[in-house]
């Protein structure tokens, strides 16, 4: 391959394609591609001209509406003072994560496939369309793609692409806290049903408010396994202690944990 590395570049709203994303990630190494992956808006047209392989996996939110971490890398995409030429040197491919019960399925990958292929890219694979409401399961059609597209970039770099399995070096570090004494009576007498004090109903007067550049520091209190040991899915309780951050929430919103 010519060129810097190949990059696997993702728009995520809720992690589903960024986990597909890594996925492919891996699946690069393993057959000794030099690869990078990251998110859209950590990259911008320039950097993009500088390599020839791009494969982008991303979902829609909202009513058509492209994910956080990929509308700054979208804007930069429709500038004016791209030409028809800009992408000239670019092979990509692009996947997409959607729902056909909504109207806008896939909306945002059907976008990018035409955005990037009017600015001079060259298809490198037929744009991906996973459906939520496939029979198979919402993944079946994704991997099937990415089996073809390996294929595809076998092809392309004129090399047999062997899958070579092995253990990859860790991405992220994590710092272990221990519990609170305190903080473990709290945990104990909501188990045993007891009413405690919510500290989260008044902030903090000298924090400022939490968002994605100033998170929260919350101490994990509970972890605990929902299904039976039998069952495939380990699904888990995982609880915070969020005491004096201001945090307000309510169903259906999520929380991002940002490994340190």
């Amino acid at each position: 391959m010519t060129g810097p590395e190949m990059l696997v570049l993702y728009g995520s709203e809720t992690g589903n394609a960024r986990e597909l994303a890594e996925y492919l990630y891996r699946e690069c190494v393993y057959r000794d591609l030099p690869v990078r992956l990251c998110e859209m808006n950590e990259i911008s047209t320039q950097q993009l001209q500088s390599h020839s392989i791009a494969l982008f996996v991303c979902s829609t939110t909202g009513d058509g509406e492209e994910p956080k971490n990929m509308k700054l890398f979208w804007r930069q995409l429709l500038s004016r003072q791209l030409s028809s030429q800009t992408f000239s040197g670019l092979k990509y491919s692009v996947l997409g994560l959607g729902d056909s019960s909504y109207a806008k399925f896939n909306y945002v990958a059907k976008r990018l496939f035409r955005r990037l292929e009017g600015l001079g890219g060259t298809p490198l694979h037929t744009l991906g369309l996973s459906d939520e409401q496939h029979p198979e399961g919402s993944d079946y059609q994704s991997y099937v793609w990415m089996g073809e597209l390996f294929n595809k970039l076998g092809e392309h770099l004129q090399k047999q692409l062997t899958r070579s399995y092995r253990m990859l070096p860790p991405r992220f570090s994590f710092t272990i806290t221990k519990c609170q004494s305190e903080k473990r009576q709290k945990m104990e007498a909501k188990d045993s049903g007891e009413i405690r004090e919510d500290s989260n109903k008044i902030a903090s007067d000298t924090r400022d408010p939490v968002f994605k550049d100033n998170p929260f520091s919350g101490v994990m209190v509970g972890n605990r396994r929902l299904t039976s040991e039998e069952h495939f899915q380990d699904v888990r309780l995982v609880e915070f202690d969020i005491s004096g951050s201001g945090i307000q929430y309510k169903p259906g919103d999520v929380v991002w944990i940002y490994p340190r």
